[in-house]
């Protein structure tokens, strides 16, 4: 069911685009009296996105490293032996 994973991961990244979206516009957006961002908006934008990325990756990482780790510990209950990443 390659087409439904890729699904899943659309609505994933869609989701999580989505979120990063809404939380940095909430955080740096002050006013809406001009009709572009001001200067420190866009720098606090820049930054913003930059850490949700930065965060996002440091998470899939992490939930890979659990992931690998139940799937060794789960293999070892079988009886088979899995190498470790």
């Amino acid at each position: 069911n390659k087409v439904l994973i890729a699904k899943n991961e659309m609505a994933a990244i869609n989701d999580m685009y989505s979120r990063m979206i809404n939380r940095c516009f909430e955080k740096c957006v002050e006013s809406f009296h001009d009709g572009e961002l001001g200067l420190g908006e866009s720098a606090c934008i820049d930054r913003c996105v930059q850490k949700y990325g930065q965060c996002q990756v440091k998470v899939g990482e992490v939930m890979q490293k659990l992931q690998d780790k139940m799937a060794a510990q789960m293999n070892a209950q079988q009886g088979g032996a899995m190498p470790a990443r």
